[in-house]
């Protein structure tokens, strides 16, 4: 719908809410149905198939509904899933980072957060692994730095790294 609350794209693709993502027992899970645009893109699925793919603002599939999840772009980047593995697409389609991560989230400030086994870790936009996974949780890098957390989800320590994964600040309850 446009900004005068014209139907612009008829309801025709389930989506992934991605304010709704849960991580449960270290798998993403769909969950919700709202839908939003990052980089001129957004990310649907087909509702009876379940399979995954981009669409314009058109309403046009831009990439294929083929995966069996994707997240919205960020930094040219998409994250998407082939079985139970994550990997990333460019904005042709393309597979830039072959499915091999056991969980991934967007790109930020040229790192993405992956899980490997149950730990979170950062990999740059080639996919190799900058910081090991080590954390039983991680954000997003923001002005340099991000929150990551060792421990029990309520129990833990929560410290921040830099980049190059040195603690600025140590983990404590």
């Amino acid at each position: 719908m446009n900004k005068a609350g014209n139907i612009v794209i008829p309801p025709q693709f389930g989506t992934i809410d991605t304010r709704q993502l849960i991580y449960d027992d270290y798998s993403f899970v769909r969950n919700g149905v709202y839908a939003s645009f990052s980089e001129g893109f957004a990310a649907v699925c087909e509702i009876k198939q379940s399979k995954c793919g981009f669409i314009d603002k058109s309403g046009k599939v831009m990439i294929p509904l083929q995966f069996d999840m994707t997240l919205p772009f960020s930094e040219e980047l998409a994250a998407i899933k082939i079985g139970d593995k994550f990997g990333f697409v460019d904005k042709t389609g393309k597979l830039v980072i072959n499915p091999q991560f056991d969980g991934a989230i967007k790109f930020s400030e040229g790192l993405a957060r992956v899980v490997i086994g149950k730990k979170f870790g950062y990999i740059d936009k080639a996919g190799k692994i900058v910081i090991n996974p080590q954390f039983d949780y991680a954000q997003d890098f923001s002005k340099g730095l991000a929150m990551v957390a060792v421990g029990e989800r309520n129990e833990g320590s929560i410290g921040y790294i830099d980049k190059s994964g040195k603690y600025i600040w140590n983990p404590t309850s």
